[in-house]
């Protein structure tokens, strides 16, 4: 049994008997930009604004939080990323343009469809789409030292090469990732459907690092996958759960890259030659069916809890199972929720009596089961009827309005505040809660899909954070 964590733990589990996460790494080509804090604030960097639709030169930045609808690049224009920038429908041709996500910043791009300019991520960028199967087309270079996901499909394009560069990096295509160009890989990528390579196109692996796939499809005749060595961290992985094949040659000349296969995978015979490879058959332990996001449990008026969690990908799993606790130690089954099979965020709402511990068992398919960790619920006793409260209703967004229900015994003006997972302010509006329960609708920025927390900053009162998901 394993116990998920939060996605950058999730994804650094290890694989092949390593003892502790690996550092060797393949050699990665110098990005165009290095990592600078100091960016967005440097002189002659031109501070983005709503106003802004076009760029063609010159260096631009954004430090707070901000949405454009149709922006387009061009010429070698820079923009850095220090806060939180979304670009919904963007026309990204610039083939000398770079977008640089500094460290704490992040950039959602949605419905792009194809991309032309360079992305250095040092944080957190995240390519939306309509589906798990809508093509997302990188036609330039990618530097991933950060997090880097896609709810969507990817291909990638180009004359270079692809970088996941570092042993902490994580890169996540919920479906399928077509590779046309050489990529290099020092930590963790998950594909959800199938990798495949075309081409000349290569795969680097730094020793220790493994890429999770549910299909591996080599197509050319020059494919190769090597491993970079070094000592203490002399292996590296592709762990599948479902099918390979290789039309024209082996899929490595070393037995330094493990081949982890799932029960019945097609591994042996025919086209799939998996050359010096070592084989581990029948590998289910690295084979991490989810990807927990996230997992959270708050209370709101009425003592009703509520319990929200998200996955970045759901393979081969049947379920979730509530387990409530008293002590944290001794847990007991409360609900059963069927899982989507796709990446999903999760809703489920309960009445407290007592202060309550919450996780998830997340059943597999298999027979198997993971879990969550351990959350914990404050009982607010007669202080939940209290006479100041907000709810979101319904508390999962599928367009840009948020319907909240205010409980105030006097009346209240303040900030509405919403905020991401990562802490960002994302919304903050200006608002007047008269007395009594009063409904009222906030218009929501673009935002990417995802858990976001409501907070309300009043003249007398402060009210805790309101999870709410979403969903487009």
């Amino acid at each position: 049994m394993k116990t998920l964590s939060l996605v950058t733990a999730v994804l650094g589990f290890i694989v092949l008997g390593l003892s502790e996460r690996a550092y060797a790494q393949c050699t990665v080509a110098s990005p165009p930009y290095a990592s600078n804090t100091t960016a967005c604030s440097s002189p002659g960097v031109i501070p983005m604004s709503a106003l802004t639709t076009t760029v063609s030169a010159g260096s631009y930045s954004e430090s707070g939080s901000l949405t454009l609808s149709g922006f387009s690049d061009g010429g070698s224009a820079v923009i850095y990323v220090c806060g939180s920038l979304t670009l919904n429908n963007p026309s990204l041709n610039g083939t000398n343009a770079t977008f640089v996500i500094e460290s704490g910043g992040s950039l959602t791009i949605s419905s792009a469809g194809t991309i032309n300019t360079k992305i250095v991520n040092y944080g957190t960028t995240t390519f939306t789409a309509a589906s798990k199967w809508t093509v997302t087309t990188m036609n330039n270079e990618i530097w991933n030292y950060g997090n880097l996901s896609t709810n969507g499909s990817m291909t990638l394009n180009g004359s270079g090469a692809d970088y996941n560069a570092l042993s902490t990096s994580n890169w996540i295509v919920s479906g399928d990732l077509v590779a046309n160009v050489p990529i290099t890989n020092n930590g963790n990528m998950t594909v959800g459907g199938e990798l495949t390579y075309n081409g000349s196109s290569s795969l680097s692996l730094g020793g220790g690092s493994n890429i999770q796939m549910d299909s591996l499809y080599m197509d050319g005749s020059a494919n190769s996958t090597t491993v970079c060595p070094a000592p203490g961290y002399s292996k590296a992985g592709l762990t599948i759960s479902d099918y390979y094949n290789s039309n024209y040659n082996s899929l490595t000349s070393t037995s330094s890259l493990v081949f982890c296969a799932g029960s019945g995978i097609n591994t042996l015979g025919g086209g799939a030659n998996i050359g010096s490879a070592t084989l581990e058959p029948n590998c289910t332990s690295p084979i991490l069916p989810v990807i927990l996001l996230s997992f959270d449990a708050q209370t709101g008026y009425n003592n009703q809890c509520t319990l929200t969690w998200a996955t970045a990908m759901e393979t081969s799993v049947k379920g979730f199972t509530i387990q409530t606790s008293t002590d944290g130690v001794v847990f007991s089954d409360l609900m059963d929720v069927d899982a989507h099979g796709d990446p999903s965020q999760y809703t489920v709402q309960t009445t407290l009596t007592d202060k309550t511990y919450f996780r998830l068992r997340i059943d597999n398919a298999d027979g198997s089961y993971d879990y969550s960790p351990v959350v914990m619920a404050d009982y607010l006793g007669d202080q939940s009827t209290a006479q100041y409260s907000l709810l979101a209703r319904p508390n999962c967004v599928t367009n840009n309005a948020l319907l909240i229900w205010a409980t105030m015994t006097t009346p209240q003006n303040g900030d509405l505040v919403v905020v991401d997972m990562m802490g960002r302010v994302v919304l903050k509006e200006t608002v007047s809660l008269g007395a009594g329960t009063t409904s009222q609708a906030i218009l929501l920025p673009n935002l990417a899909s995802g858990m976001y927390r409501l907070l309300f900053m009043g003249s007398q009162v402060k009210i805790n954070p309101v999870p709410f998901t979403v969903i487009h």
